[in-house]
């Protein structure tokens, strides 16, 4: 199961990304500190693009722009601009899964 860790202001935009991401069967995982990535392993990271991320880490990172960007996605950052579906944040964290880890992340759904 794929642990996604949340860095999210909003507690509703937070909520509804944890909800869906756990539907999809992703392991979802809310903090407000960077800094749990050095005590824990995390597979992606969801966060918005005024996020300063030190040091720099070595994992999928989906950023959520409040203003619109048109910045190309890399093998390891994508870009969701505001106003944005659930469903397109998934899209992008699945992308980044499969162009880091190699391995088609569609059939993650919890098995209990």
């Amino acid at each position: 199961m794929f642990r996604v860790l949340l860095v999210y202001q909003d507690i509703n935009t937070q909520s509804l990304l944890k909800d869906k991401f756990e539907q999809e069967g992703f392991e979802v995982f809310i903090h407000s500190d960077l800094n749990i990535m050095l005590e824990q392993s995390f597979d992606i990271l969801i966060c918005e693009d005024d996020l300063e991320i030190k040091p720099k880490l070595d994992i999928p990172i989906v950023k959520i722009a409040k203003y619109y960007t048109n910045i190309k996605d890399s093998s390891l950052l994508a870009y969701v601009n505001k106003p944005f579906r659930p469903t397109e944040v998934i899209l992008k964290a699945r992308l980044l899964a499969r162009s880091k880890f190699g391995i088609n992340t569609n059939n993650v759904r919890k098995t209990a």
